[in-house]
């Protein structure tokens, strides 16, 4: 393996899963990892504990603030973002410690990864499920925003790109996609609320059939078989289940 660069790694899990061992795993060359939990969970911390992380709690009261507390105790100045559903793979592990092992990368600010949903055990490849979050940054020329959900970081400097994937495994079963959505839209129309939104009916209307012919026709879903259908309709409900709570806030 090349040579480790300086680098905290920070990851947030609000619970236990199957999954988060090999998360762990697929981190475990860095040579600083934080932990962030929103209540005590005996578990993750002997999980943590076998791959020498740090763990700290603190409330969750939103995505973008809860990530910018574990940011503020990363003692490096590459930080990379990790969630606890994903895996980063080999190949980016590999360009991650190329480009910050090399003097250019003084020229960046901050990295893109290649984000692919494993979505009821299959890679997706249409339908929207391809992202490109910036995750990997310097903390001196980019920030986490404190956005509550869909936080990100940002930053008006140059921003490359890493090779490989973070293997997106959002949802380990219907239980889990369905407490994920619920959690996630009260977030959201809390968010609304507070930035003066309100749930228009015509909205309700006509965005389920709008998202769904989007993901499902124009970004190809339909070529994902079985999971690009499934993915289409559940994601088209996402924003009809986030304006009707609030509404619901607003009653």
């Amino acid at each position: 393996m090349k040579d480790r660069p300086e680098i905290s790694v920070v990851i947030l899990v609000h619970r236990n899963t199957p999954l988060l061992e090999r998360v762990f795993e697929s981190i475990a060359w860095a040579p600083e990892i934080i932990v962030v939990v929103s209540e005590r969970l005996p578990e993750v911390e002997a999980l943590a504990a076998r791959f020498s992380a740090k763990v700290f709690q603190r409330a969750l009261d939103g995505f973008g603030a809860q990530k910018q507390f574990g940011i503020a105790h990363a003692t490096h100045d590459w930080v990379f973002i990790v969630d606890s559903d994903e895996v980063v793979s080999p190949e980016c592990r590999d360009h991650l410690f190329t480009v910050l092992n090399q003097s250019s990368s003084a020229e960046f600010a901050a990295y893109r990864v290649n984000q692919q949903l494993v979505f009821q055990g299959k890679v997706m490849r249409y339908g929207g499920t391809l992202g490109t979050p910036i995750r990997l940054f310097h903390k001196s020329r980019a920030h986490m925003n404190l956005n509550p959900v869909h936080e990100k970081i940002e930053t008006t400097g140059k921003v490359g790109h890493l090779e490989g994937a973070l293997l997106h495994f959002s949802y380990q079963n219907w239980e889990d996609y369905f407490d994920k959505v619920n959690r996630y839209t009260s977030l959201g129309a809390q968010e609304l609320l507070s930035r003066g939104k309100s749930a228009n009916p015509v909205f309700l209307w006509f965005r389920f059939p709008v998202l769904f012919l989007r993901r499902y026709i124009f970004q190809l879903g339909f070529l994902d078989g079985y999971n690009g259908f499934v993915w289409a309709m559940f994601s088209a409900w996402y924003p009809i289940i986030k304006y009707l709570k609030l509404r619901e806030l607003e009653r």
